[in-house]
């Protein structure tokens, strides 16, 4: 492994850096002791390296995939602290793009949320195959005229629900919560998958706020009570917006449930109900009431909370395994 990263470019620090970073993130054993040849004989890194601005964002980049190799904290803080200093240094594209990778190295950003960006930074610079420019530019037209036919779904369906009429202490966000699908489903071409996910996404934030501002204690606990047995019949005592909301969420529930079993012959619909666990917003509350009203101190309790609170998480990533 280790002749595939060095090939014939044994003293291009940014060819080896390159090769090193995309096996990496690709999942191949790597020793980052590749590094070493660029080091001189006290153990740092060559001060020449220092004359190369495109060598130093490459071992910037690779430093990203550490897993906790010294020689990658170092390469690091080494390639970052004199990629700053260079800035005030450079012509105006030049600074953009470097800070550019300083802000947004390659294995912590989402590559859809970046290429426009990646575009702006590289119109004009020598090399680039302007044919290839092209073709991002319009991969990248086409995906965001995907999205933004998605977010008139997304807007069209919040809007015809009516919840943000009855539920006034809510919040009416759905362009926000459609990020999340947005960037865990970046595939263009899986665009129904991000607006039925949006749709349980859109009533954990509402359950979240009927939790936090709407509903009393008792209000709640019965609440909870009916959505863990499913039953409509329970509802008839609690307010018109706790109504609501629970019909959305099952009628959610049924047309993701249906979507699943035409496509592939399950019905999640018994597993779907089990994953919404309104346990943990109902402890929640009783946490905040606790800590509140027996003066308990919120730090004190916080073990507590986060042993169940961590349910919701485990609903969402459920629901969208199920559409997924």
């Amino acid at each position: 492994m280790k002749s595939s990263i060095h090939g014939d470019c044994d003293e291009d620090l940014y060819e080896v850096a390159l090769r090193f970073r995309l096996l990496r993130q690709e999942g191949y054993t790597v020793p980052a002791d590749v590094l070493n040849n660029f080091k001189n004989k006290e153990g740092k890194f060559k001060q020449n390296l220092r004359e190369d601005i495109r060598e130093l964002m490459g071992l910037y980049e690779a430093s990203q995939l550490s897993i906790g190799e010294d020689i990658l904290e170092e390469a690091g803080n080494f390639s970052s602290l004199l990629l700053n200093a260079c800035l005030q240094h450079l012509d105006r594209h030049q600074a953009a793009v470097v800070k550019n990778t300083l802000e947004h190295p390659h294995h912590k950003s989402w590559a859809r949320f970046m290429t426009k960006n990646f575009l702006t930074d590289f119109q004009g610079t020598n090399g680039w195959i302007n044919a290839l420019q092209e073709l991002a530019k319009i991969d990248f037209n086409m995906v965001k005229s995907v999205h933004q036919k998605e977010m008139l779904q997304i807007s069209k369906w919040w809007k015809g629900l009516g919840l943000t009429e009855e539920l006034k202490f809510a919040r009416d966000q759905p362009l926000k919560w459609y990020m999340w699908p947005m960037a865990i489903i970046p595939d263009p071409r899986l665009s129904e998958q991000r607006i039925e996910l949006t749709k349980p996404i859109s009533l954990i934030y509402i359950i979240d706020d009927i939790f936090d501002v709407g509903g009393t204690l008792d209000e709640l606990t019965l609440f909870t009570e009916a959505v863990n047995r499913w039953d409509l019949s329970a509802f008839k005592e609690l307010p018109e917006y706790m109504k609501m909301c629970f019909k959305t969420l099952d009628d959610i529930t049924n047309e993701i449930s249906t979507k699943v079993h035409k496509e592939h012959k399950w019905n999640p619909v018994g597993s779907l109900r089990k994953a919404v666990i309104f346990k943990t917003f109902l402890y929640g509350f009783q946490w905040d009431y606790k800590c509140s009203t027996l003066n308990r101190s919120p730090i004190a309790a916080v073990g507590e909370f986060m042993q169940r609170i961590s349910s919701r998480g485990k609903m969402v990533c459920f629901w969208a395994c199920a559409k997924g």
